[in-house]
């Protein structure tokens, strides 16, 4: 069985959602569904990293090619085919 990664939690979470979320929205349903165990001292930190690390756009290092996620001039994420 393969485990779930954030990023697909965070996507599931955005399926669910009616509009574009904020990262602290996203991270306060991830928490309040129980749709991920986190194993990190800071998990808000892991959701952050990992929206951005899959959001279009974004050309730090550390990202990937696996966009999944596009942010707007306010802040708010929704997935890349809404």
């Amino acid at each position: 069985m393969t485990r779930k990664t954030i990023a697909s939690t965070i996507a599931q979470v955005l399926t669910e959602a009616d509009s574009p979320l904020t990262v602290q929205q996203i991270y306060d349903r991830i928490r309040k569904g129980n749709l991920y165990e986190f194993r990190a001292a800071d998990p808000f930190g892991v959701v952050r990293n990992q929206l951005y690390k899959h959001t279009e756009g974004n050309t730090h290092t550390c990202t990937t090619k696996r966009k999944l996620f596009r942010r707007s001039s306010d802040g708010r994420f929704r997935l890349i085919d809404e």
